[in-house]
């Protein structure tokens, strides 16, 4: 789509709205916790009081039981979140080698020709305006200058090298009672519709939270979430003094292996570790206070589900749809949901690709390795209600499933791949390659 082709979409969609009654809701908070994973939060049965915010969110909104990234990687999974579209749609397949193309249309340029106020607070560098994501913010907050994380984030050089593994953390990465104050700044001066974008890094590694929920927690990845949780509470706090109906959308971008098949971090592989995460979406009124949906969604129906509350028409061709049937008890036929991860090929041409598929109660991934001058295709078939975890790989004692779910992943992947838009690839500076490293990419 050009940037004319652009104009003429946010047109038609604000010339299709309907006028004859008011919208359930009138602004827009939308909050992603980066790398959390859904089991550990409270509301998906972890034992640990972790997240007691985001459960009390579910009381009052949906809870969608399985809920997926399309890829374990911050800015495109993103990218997913807010153009409605999977990966090779949108073309950013991995953190720092692209940007999203201006010609993708976001939500946020959406809302912002419908005339809302539209922001973005922003927790670290993945997601900063050069990557693409800042289209449609009237601000974003991308400044990691702040000094606040000094004492949190102090690591002995990895070498001689100056190399950013050195530096404080605070270079490129916030707290989160940092966002949550530039947040709450900017709510402070908003007496209009307003669409609020705000971005938790914490759970990101390196997991080192405040002394006060460190020592609470026997996990440092579960104390980083106990603190991010508690900072959305001063957040939730605000707004529900705020006038006007505010719709409240939580996610991850992603997971985090945390040793689960060997993985540590995440991106490289498609374990529900890093896949499955959690999504709550509340709105008095509009929304069932409560209710559990189970069947499998993923982040693209994010980008429908919020304009169909705003009474703001769709635009066609996206990879999602709305999510409001499920969340008020109606019956929709299930649809696969797809995921892949690229990254180790991307990183060097020898690498490995991977592609999943989630189909009913069971997840089928394909590998791809470059080996010598050949490629080797593997699969993997996991029954994720018996066996949640995926220990048990169940492709030969399940052959017609397993064949039916690749049949299912390679029609959806080539298809995918055939109509792939031309990633805006992005010249990576020394930079941002030691920015990216440190936080455990590249």
């Amino acid at each position: 789509m050009t940037r004319a082709g652009k104009a003429v979409s946010l047109l038609a969609v604000s010339l299709l709205v309907g006028c004859t009654s008011p919208p359930p809701a009138e602004n827009v908070l939308f909050v992603s916790f980066d790398t959390s994973r859904a089991d550990r939060f409270t509301a998906y049965g972890y034992r640990a009081q972790t997240t007691p915010t985001v459960t009390a969110l579910a009381q009052r909104g949906v809870l969608f039981e399985r809920a997926y990234s399309h890829v374990p990687s911050t800015l495109p999974a993103h990218s997913s979140m807010f153009t409605g579209l999977l990966p090779p749609s949108h073309g950013v397949r991995c953190n720092g080698k692209y940007r999203l193309a201006d010609e993708r249309l976001t939500l946020a340029e959406i809302l912002a020709a419908e005339g809302f106020d539209t922001a973005a607070i922003i927790g670290a560098f993945p997601l900063a305006a050069r990557f693409g994501l800042a289209q449609g913010f009237d601000h974003y907050d991308d400044d990691f200058s702040s000094s606040a994380l000094t004492a949190r984030y102090r690591r002995r050089p990895a070498d001689s090298s100056g190399s950013w593994i050195g530096h404080s953390f605070a270079d490129f990465e916030r707290g989160g009672d940092e966002v949550t104050d530039r947040a709450l700044g900017w709510l402070s001066e908003r007496d209009e519709r307003w669409f609020l974008f705000v971005h938790y890094f914490d759970p990101h590694w390196p997991y080192a939270a405040p002394a006060e929920y460190a020592g609470r927690f026997s996990s440092p990845y579960d104390a980083e979430l106990a603190f991010a949780d508690n900072e959305l509470s001063r957040l939730l706090a605000a707004v529900q003094k705020m006038p006007g109906r505010t719709l409240v959308v939580f996610t991850s971008d992603h997971g985090e292996g945390l040793g689960d098949h060997g993985e540590a971090l995440h991106n490289r592989y498609l374990y529900d570790s890093t896949q499955h995460v959690p999504l709550v979406m509340a709105l008095e009124g509009a929304l069932p206070a409560g209710a559990v949906v189970g069947q499998a969604v993923g982040h693209v129906d994010l980008l429908p589900s919020v304009l169909e509350l705003l009474g703001v028409a769709v635009p066609a061709g996206l990879d999602g749809r709305s999510l409001l049937p499920l969340a008020r008890g109606e019956s929709q036929e299930p649809r696969p949901v797809y995921m892949e991860t690229l990254v180790p090929t991307l990183e060097r041409p020898m690498g490995i690709e991977l592609r999943a598929v989630v189909d009913g109660g069971f997840k089928f991934i394909e590998t791809r390795r470059q080996r010598g001058g050949g490629r080797t295709v593997t699969g993997e078939l996991y029954d994720l209600g018996a066996d949640p975890a995926e220990l048990a790989d169940m492709r030969y004692a399940h052959e017609e499933i397993a064949a039916r779910l690749r049949g299912v992943l390679g029609r959806a992947s080539g298809e995918l791949e055939k109509n792939a838009v031309a990633p805006e690839p992005l010249p990576m500076d020394e930079g941002t390659r030691q920015r990216l490293k440190a936080l455990g990419y590249l």
